[in-house]
């Protein structure tokens, strides 16, 4: 063979090592990564008033809109019932037009008796004053007419006014009573029975298990590569459940990475994990600790743009 072919063969095997190191992504680590609930919530008292029921206990799992505690409603629902009844008479006040009708019927009378009274004087049979009279009397039955007409627009919008006042009472009733605002397990009960609770009091906390977050700061091998190409990137995340048992492996992807560069730190990172069940009950809790390794680049590797 010959000599010179050495040199050629070497620079081509350095050329494709170069390209394979290319190809493979470089390894972010994200370590002591704390794992917490997507949905953790602290559900408040949404008004004043004595716990009459105490439906749940903690460890109990719910679902969205089960009621949770109620709160004394015979207050409330007495108002509710009275807006209602206040809103049904004050309808059939503004549907009744007989008042117009009537007004209506007087002016015929009065117009009708007030021209046989121009009739009467022209045949000199009634005096001057006793036709004004009746003129005046024709003039204000007609006005009666508009005073019937506002006044039957004054109930239609009493009538308005009557239903919307059933609606608050109906909002008010509501507030009586706490519900699950998504399917969960009940952490911790925070009223007892027969006690009272103001406004904004933590009535109960409210997790879902289905999901979790896993959050740390990128550090390790951030050096190779821009915290911008981190977002969007896959992550293999290692969640320690034991000290002596295997971490859960699970796959996620980078849902967030801070604009503020932690000195010493990096930037904060978070990816969302869906939990897992073993013997149907969930595995994995707020408070345990992960490793997240980030791969950053490969074919895919996104460089910084040069600037203009």
């Amino acid at each position: 063979m010959n000599r010179t072919c050495f040199p050629l063969a070497i620079s081509c095997l350095i050329a494709l090592s170069a390209h394979s190191q290319a190809q493979q992504p470089h390894i972010v680590y994200a370590k002591s990564a704390k794992v917490s609930y997507e949905k953790n919530v602290d559900i408040p008292a949404p008004a004043n008033g004595l716990i009459s029921e105490l439906l749940v206990e903690e460890g109990k799992p719910v679902v969205k809109d089960e009621v949770l505690v109620n709160l004394d409603q015979r207050i409330a629902k007495a108002e509710y019932e009275v807006a209602i009844q206040e809103s049904i008479a004050a309808q059939k006040q503004a549907e009744d037009n007989s008042n117009i009708l009537y007004a209506n019927k007087v002016a015929e009378v009065a117009s009708a008796e007030y021209e046989n009274y121009l009739e009467l004087f022209r045949k000199g049979s009634t005096s001057p004053a006793e036709l004004r009279r009746k003129k005046l009397e024709a003039e204000k039955s007609k006005l009666s007419i508009n005073v019937a007409e506002l006044e039957q627009t004054k109930n239609i919008a009493s009538a308005l006014v009557a239903k919307e006042k059933v609606k608050a009472a109906e909002v008010q009733l509501k507030l009586r009573t706490v519900t699950a605002p998504f399917d969960g397990i009940i952490a911790e009960t925070h009223v007892k029975q027969d006690s009272w609770a103001r406004e904004g009091d933590k009535t109960v906390t409210l997790i879902a298990m289905d999901e979790l977050r896993v959050e740390g700061f990128a550090r390790e091998g951030l050096e190779k590569v821009a915290p911008h190409t981190l977002m969007g990137s896959p992550v293999t995340i290692e969640v320690i459940v034991a000290s002596e048992m295997p971490p859960v492996i699970i796959e996620s992807t980078i849902g967030f990475v801070s604009p503020i560069v932690e000195i010493g730190q990096g930037p904060k990172v978070w990816a969302k994990i869906k939990n897992q069940k073993v013997d149907g009950k969930w595995i994995l809790s707020e408070g345990m600790t992960a490793t997240m390794k980030i791969k950053v680049g490969g074919p895919n590797l996104a460089q910084p743009a040069a600037a203009n």
